[in-house]
């Protein structure tokens, strides 16, 4: 009995603990102004960040997701508000965690969901950790932000430039083969039943709550395949939901191997990334979402977007060469 009261009281005093701490690590990472010291998990803090009810099209996915759409330039055009909320290697039980932290604060018209996280799989045991993982952060965040200490310590300095989400990459890595990519084929790449099990999950809270669902390929001839298209083209059919494989698409978005790929065709850099999202704002138009430039309320955009065309234009002219138009 004394053994079993001592466990017990262990236990208690264990997660006492645990609750304490997250609760200072949540509060130490929502105050600190360098993302570099939260790495992977900044955008879960500068999503919370942004006003209330302030974000039309939320963009899921891993790093293809925040290196080919630009919410600046889609403001810049259409004005429409986005926000990219991706990580580098995100996989699905991570997006359904960053999909539930969005929805805390925001309720997006329309969620675009870059599908290399759909087909990337390391086998089902890995999947269940994964989702194990992201429960525990989501009830415990000092096991998503128990790092930063050792950041504050060694003196990180925040390395990246994000613009809501999106990062701007001006790096040039030919990508030099490029022969059987998008070889048509029959065979089809099925979506892993457990990353088609999360997705099924967010696709039935959002119809719930009348968001709409858009799954996007970026171009990468690293990540994808004419049977990865067929895989996702099957899952987009059977869930009633649009698919735009821009890996078909490469040649009206005018996409260059040589110049718009940071490395070697796995990302796409600035260039690259600009010509995709002016491929795509016509589509977003056909989405009826609201034109917020000049509204008082969003001021803000207004002044950021106009930052951000005079830091990239100078980067997109070096890539293309200065006699291009950008």
């Amino acid at each position: 009995m004394n053994n079993g009261k001592r466990i017990t009281a262990f236990f208690l005093i264990l997660l006492c603990l645990i609750f304490l701490s997250s609760g200072l690590f949540y509060r130490a990472a929502k105050k600190t102004q360098d993302p570099s010291l939260l790495r992977r998990n900044a955008v879960f803090m500068d999503l919370e960040k942004e006003p209330r009810e302030s974000i039309d099209l939320l963009v899921l996915g891993d790093s293809e997701s925040y290196t080919s759409i630009s919410p600046m330039q889609v403001y810049n055009e259409t004005g429409i508000t986005t926000y990219v909320a991706g990580q580098s290697g995100q996989n699905m039980a991570e997006m359904y965690h960053m999909f539930e932290t969005a929805m805390k604060t925001q309720t997006p018209k329309a969620i675009m969901i870059e599908t290399h996280a759909l087909i990337h799989s390391k086998g089902s045991a890995y999947d269940l950790q994964n989702m194990g993982t992201e429960l525990a952060q989501t009830c415990f965040p000092v096991f998503s932000y128990h790092n930063l200490w050792k950041g504050r310590l060694a003196g990180e300095s925040a390395r990246v430039s994000a613009w809501k989400g999106f990062r701007v990459k001006s790096g040039v890595r030919a990508c030099l083969d490029t022969k059987k990519y998008m070889k048509p084929t029959d065979h089809i790449r099925m979506v892993p039943s457990g990353n088609r099990a999360i997705f099924d999950k967010i696709l039935k809270e959002c119809k719930d709550k009348n968001i709409e669902v858009v799954l996007y390929s970026a171009p990468s001839p690293v990540n994808y395949s004419y049977a990865n298209h067929n895989g996702i083209a099957l899952l987009a059919q059977e869930s009633g939901v649009p698919y735009l494989d821009l890996n078909l698409e490469t040649a009206d978005i005018g996409i260059d191997w040589l110049r718009d790929t940071m490395d070697a065709g796995d990302h796409l850099n600035i260039s690259g990334a600009e010509k995709t999202t002016q491929y795509l704002i016509p589509f977003l138009q056909s989405l009826n979402l609201p034109d917020h430039r000049g509204q008082k309320a969003y001021a803000a955009w207004d002044h950021l977007a106009g930052k951000y065309d005079s830091q990239v234009a100078g980067m997109i002219r070096k890539i293309r060469g200065s006699n291009e138009k950008v």
